[in-house]
């Protein structure tokens, strides 16, 4: 599904964020680490423990999840990134993680809220691993590293 790279490398994430200020915060890395869970991994890059709280996903959704976040903020849905750069920057990050891997997120980043496809109030739901107003991204473990792909933004 995901090109595999042998060396944890996150050139163009890592660029980005440094870069352009897309996002309030941006927690990123892989490291070279077997975590037992999601809970081991947030604490590692500095996000809240969240427990029984972390909804497990797959690949193909943790890749929905990514396009989502990258492309629009989560205050406004403000454009953040073209779909071609979110594209090439969630594959780069899940290009990290084996077939082996384990995928975890904080709410429903995913899902076309209710307010666009139905017409009523109701969006996206998430349990915050920050203290900024929004949080939301992608936490991988295989069994060889682990790593991080979290954006916060503020409204």
């Amino acid at each position: 599904m995901f090109r595999r790279r042998r060396v944890p490398s996150i050139g163009s994430l890592a660029e980005l964020s440094k870069n352009e200020r897309f996002a309030n915060r941006v927690h990123l890395g892989v490291r070279e680490f077997r975590a037992e869970g999601p809970d081991v991994v947030a604490e590692l890059f500095g996000l809240t423990l969240l427990g029984e709280d972390w909804r497990s996903i797959d690949g193909g959704v943790a890749y929905s999840v990514l396009l989502k976040l990258l492309t629009e903020d989560m205050a406004y849905n403000q454009r953040r990134l073209s779909d071609a750069q979110a594209n090439a920057l969630a594959s780069e990050f899940l290009g990290h993680f084996g077939a082996d891997a384990r995928f975890y997120t904080n709410g429903t980043w995913e899902i076309v809220p209710d307010y666009v496809s139905k017409g009523t109030g109701a969006g996206h739901s998430w349990i915050p691993a920050t203290s900024a107003t929004f949080d939301g991204g992608v936490l991988a473990v295989d069994d060889e590293r682990c790593g991080v792909l979290w954006i916060e933004d503020e409204d």
